[in-house]
């Protein structure tokens, strides 16, 4: 028979977190992995220039990502990564405030914003 006291069904639960004999717990994490960190002022900035630059096609060219590249010291792969999630992050929720101002009657410079 099943206990429905919510005391036991919490003490399960957690029992299936913590029980390392399961294989369903989060404490089988890589310890020679690098953890994530955010990137200097200085390289965010340059990327969030150009960002700004070309809010209106914000997809920088091959050529362009080599230039990011150079001057940030970061890959391509991070260079492409930190676009596709600026678009996402940055951008978007930009751009709908701005409509949203250009509806109300008015104009919130990006730039501003932005940096």
């Amino acid at each position: 028979m099943i206990s429905t006291n919510p005391i036991s069904v919490v003490d399960m639960i957690l029992s299936l977190r913590i029980d390392p004999s399961n294989g369903n717990n989060n404490n089988n994490v890589d310890p020679n992995r690098k953890r994530r960190g955010n990137l200097p002022k200085s390289v965010t900035h340059v990327l969030k220039s150009w960002l700004v630059q070309n809010a209106i096609h914000p997809y920088p060219t091959e050529e362009e990502k080599m230039r990011l590249s150079e001057a940030t010291k970061l890959s391509m792969n991070q260079i492409s990564n930190w676009f596709i999630n600026a678009r996402r992050r940055i951008l978007q929720p930009i751009l709908h405030e701005a409509a949203a101002a250009a509806v109300a009657g008015t104009d919130a410079p990006v730039e501003n914003v932005l940096i």
